[in-house]
């Protein structure tokens, strides 16, 4: 089974539970966070994938140590945004793989929604079951929108 349709069909069974047990405020909440940990943890052991993966990683394998880099002058490609360089710079500068830099920017995504779906009060494993449906391509293989979701 593809991992999208499996993480769809545990939302979707997890969201249901928003209205079934409509007074169960705890119950919820421990839904809710199970449903987000299982999303996060789901999205981010992802690995090598998506349609631009052929571009972002010689990309990122290219980059040099930010340090080094703006001794030289940053050498912006057309492609890439200067932010997602820099940012990818950087990650380098740290050591970090390919797939740890995706981590990082899987974890501040869902930092971001994290914290504003603490604004919602109830449905919040329906409203994560929603997102994710709408925006599944942005959490699992588009890094540099996802970067500038983040920071919007």
């Amino acid at each position: 089974m593809n991992i999208l349709i499996f993480i769809f069909l545990l939302l979707l069974v997890l969201s249901l539970t928003d209205f079934m047990f409509l007074r169960q405020r705890r119950l919820h909440d421990t839904i809710y966070k199970i449903a987000f940990f299982a999303t996060y943890f789901l999205f981010t052991t992802k690995y090598y994938y998506g349609g631009d993966i052929a571009l972002y990683v010689p990309f990122y394998e290219n980059v040099g140590n930010m340090f080094q880099q703006l001794k030289w002058g940053i050498p912006f490609d057309d492609y890439f945004e200067p932010g997602f360089w820099i940012f990818c710079s950087l990650m380098k500068t740290f050591g970090l793989s390919f797939w740890m830099m995706t981590v990082v920017i899987s974890t501040f995504y869902f930092y971001v929604i994290y914290q504003l779906f603490k604004k919602i009060d109830s449905y919040k494993t329906f409203a994560l079951f929603v997102l994710v449906i709408i925006d599944f391509n942005l959490m699992f293989a588009e890094y540099r929108q996802s970067l500038a979701v983040c920071f919007f």
